[in-house]
C-alpha cells in the first residue's frame, strides 16, 4: 500500500499539536480502509528535542483479493457457472476493480468495474461499471449492453453521498 493511502486517512498533521482524540480517530480511519491486519502508531520523542513528539505508523498488510467461483444445476436453469474476482487495493492505491460472470444455459451476465475513491487526490469518488447480459424468456429473448458512471462526495464525517448516470441499450427479440 503507497504511503499516501495511508496519509489521506489521519486527522492529524506534520507540525501541528498534538491532539489524543484525532490520533484515535486516525488509527480507526486506517483501520476502516480493510487492507492491515493490525495498525499501531509508535510516538517516541528526541532527546534533542523533547518537545517534538514522533508519531510512526506500523501496519502489517493483508490480502485484499478474493476469487469466487460456483457452479450449480437447477430444473429451470439447467447448468450455471458463477466466477467473481475482486481487488480492494488495486495496485496498493486503495483503488477498488473487480469482474463476475455469470452463465447458464437461459442466459448470461458479465459485469466489470473500478472505483477510485480520492479521483486525482480529491475527496472526490469516481466509478464505473460496464456490463452486458443476455437472457431467455418464455416468449423473448432480451440482451442489454450498458455502462454507469458513479461520482460521490462526502456530506459530512462518516456521511457520503452519491450519483449515479447509467446508460443502458435493451433489445428484445422474439423466440
Amino acid at each position: 500500500t503507497r504511503d499516501k493511502v495511508v496519509r489521506r486517512e489521519l486527522k492529524i498533521r506534520e507540525g501541528e499539536l498534538y491532539h489524543e482524540t484525532r490520533k484515535r480517530e486516525s488509527i480507526e480511519g486506517v483501520q476502516r480502509l480493510g487492507f492491515f491486519e493490525e495498525v499501531n502508531f509508535k510516538t517516541s520523542t528526541s532527546p534533542e528535542k523533547s518537545d517534538v513528539l514522533n508519531i510512526d505508523i506500523v501496519v502489517k498488510e493483508r490480502t485484499t483479493g478474493s476469487i469466487q467461483l460456483g457452479a450449480g444445476y437447477s430444473s429451470s436453469e439447467h447448468f450455471t457457472l458463477t466466477g467473481q474476482v475482486n481487488q480492494a487495493n488495486f495496485l496498493g492505491k486503495g483503488q477498488k476493480l473487480g469482474a463476475s460472470l455469470n452463465h447458464s444455459s437461459r442466459g448470461s451476465f458479465y459485469n466489470f468495474n473500478f472505483t477510485e475513491p480520492y479521483f486525482m487526490d480529491s475527496t472526490w469518488l469516481l466509478g464505473f461499471d460496464i456490463y452486458h447480459s443476455e437472457s431467455g424468456r418464455s416468449e423473448y429473448n432480451e440482451k442489454r449492453l450498458g455502462s454507469a458512471l458513479r461520482f460521490g462526495h462526502p456530506l459530512w464525517e462518516n456521511v457520503n453521498g452519491y450519483v449515479r448516470y447509467k446508460y443502458e441499450k435493451s433489445t428484445l427479440s422474439p423466440i
